[in-house]
């Protein structure tokens, strides 16, 4: 295995362990805010976040969207470790970029609601989770 193919390796099982616990994140969140109960969150935003309706677009709670794609992120890199065609690999790397390219268009739309819909940098409070 030549070296850049190991730096590929291992940029794949990094990928796999960010996603892991991203899902672990998400699903904390997600529970949170499904039971209406109260979540440790750095900044103390989270609550007023959780109880805005831009939270839940077409009825789906943010964190439930970042579960799914946490999800599929880390059975793409899964599916991409075992897999031994290259042709293959190539493809769900693909996918994986497009699924990190959804994520980050997601993550910045919601903090432009954050800034500028549900304004919570007046309240000094953004939520991190």
């Amino acid at each position: 295995m030549s070296k850049s193919e190991k730096r590929l390796v291992l940029l794949n099982r990094l990928i796999f362990v960010l996603s892991i616990l991203g899902v672990a994140t998400a699903t904390y969140v997600l529970q949170g805010w499904l039971r209406k109960a109260v979540i440790i969150c750095p900044t103390g935003g989270c609550e007023a976040v959780s109880k805005n309706a831009v939270s839940y677009p077409l009825g789906i709670p943010v964190p439930a969207i970042g579960l799914a794609g946490y999800s599929f992120l880390a059975i793409l890199a899964f599916l991409r470790s075992l897999s031994i065609n290259h042709e293959l690999k190539t493809k769900l790397l693909t996918a994986m970029l497009g699924m990190a390219i959804f994520g980050v268009c997601f993550v910045t739309w919601f903090t432009y609601l954050e800034f500028f819909v549900i304004r919570l940098s007046a309240r000094g409070a953004l939520c991190q989770l």
